[in-house]
């Protein structure tokens, strides 16, 4: 099996992505407020340089971010309180219901993509996403080392 034209012909499939296609769907979901938001979701309070590192961003990209989302109105911030000059921030009933809106969207959207799939396929679909994810994490854990 020829691996480089493989790759090439991967990459070629997805230079012009199609915003319902499940990678860019995904993608999408997990960068930017979306992943912000879904980690205060998940986490409740934390601090935004927690925000930063579980996100992957540096603090001048968070920082922005959280400005944008507090002008919008999704996070509050507060002061931690067992460390008054620390901050930490959380989402607001509207950032809640956004991100829910927003995760709910993205779910009908896939839902739909698999369904067509078929069962068989949709399935293979997921093992075999599982393992690319497992296999690029553990080259991305190689790089970084």
């Amino acid at each position: 099996m020829d691996h480089q034209d493989l790759a090439f012909q991967l990459m070629a499939l997805f230079e012009r992505p199609i915003k319902e296609e499940p990678q860019t769907l995904l993608v999408d979901f997990s960068r930017g407020e979306p992943v912000l938001l879904s980690l205060l979701l998940r986490r409740g309070v934390i601090s935004p340089g927690e925000a930063g590192r579980t996100a992957g961003v540096s603090s001048a990209r968070i920082a922005a971010a959280l400005r944008d989302m507090e002008r919008k109105g999704w996070i509050d911030r507060t002061c931690d309180p067992s460390d008054h000059r620390r901050t930490m921030i959380q989402l607001t009933e509207a950032g809640r219901a956004h991100i829910l809106s927003l995760r709910a969207a993205v779910h009908t959207r896939l839902q739909r993509i698999l369904k067509e799939l078929g069962e068989e396929d949709a399935a293979e679909y997921l093992r075999i996403s599982r393992r690319i994810r497992s296999i690029a994490e553990a080259v991305e854990k190689e790089t970084t080392e």
